[in-house]
């Protein structure tokens, strides 16, 4: 199922997604991208296991990295399910899983209703057109940052 928002929509809004394909570190850095979309509501974070997820799922604000997704246990896949559902106020999540989710499904390792309510908003960092916005806009972000970097001083002689 198509998503309704462009990849680099996703990226930008508050919107929760569903992230697969591309490597880990893909997925690491596509998630700090929208991390940084939300300077003032502090920095990317990561739950990497179930113990502390319902903690940090509280936070209502900035954007919370779950790199492993499919490892989570069906209840606490539900956790998600019903945070996405309910609450009005909470972070941007940012669930990663490795390979697609088709497989995921298939597999048993992501929730028919997890996969629901995210089915349209998925990132397929495998997918052409995904890899060359996001090589675009780190081309482009890298050149900005090149030129705002301060020049030194010259030093005074005497």
């Amino acid at each position: 199922m198509p998503s309704t928002y462009s990849e680099l929509e996703l990226v930008a809004n508050r919107t929760s997604v569903l992230l697969y394909g591309g490597s880990e570190e893909d997925r690491q850095a596509w998630a700090d991208e929208a991390s940084g979309h939300f300077p003032n509501e502090g920095p990317l974070r990561v739950v990497a296991s179930e113990q502390g997820l319902e903690a940090a799922l509280r936070d209502s604000r900035g954007v919370l990295f779950i790199p492993h997704g499919t490892a989570l246990s069906p209840p606490a896949q539900l956790t998600l399910v019903r945070c996405l559902k309910e609450q009005e106020e909470r972070p941007k999540i940012v669930l990663g899983i490795q390979g697609s989710q088709t497989q995921a499904m298939d597999k048993g390792l992501l929730r028919p209703d997890l996969d629901y309510v995210l089915s349209l908003s998925r990132v397929d960092l495998d997918a052409a057109a995904v890899r060359e916005s996001i090589r675009a806009r780190r081309g482009k972000s890298s050149r900005a940052s090149k030129k705002q970097k301060p020049k030194p001083k010259p030093k005074l002689r005497r």
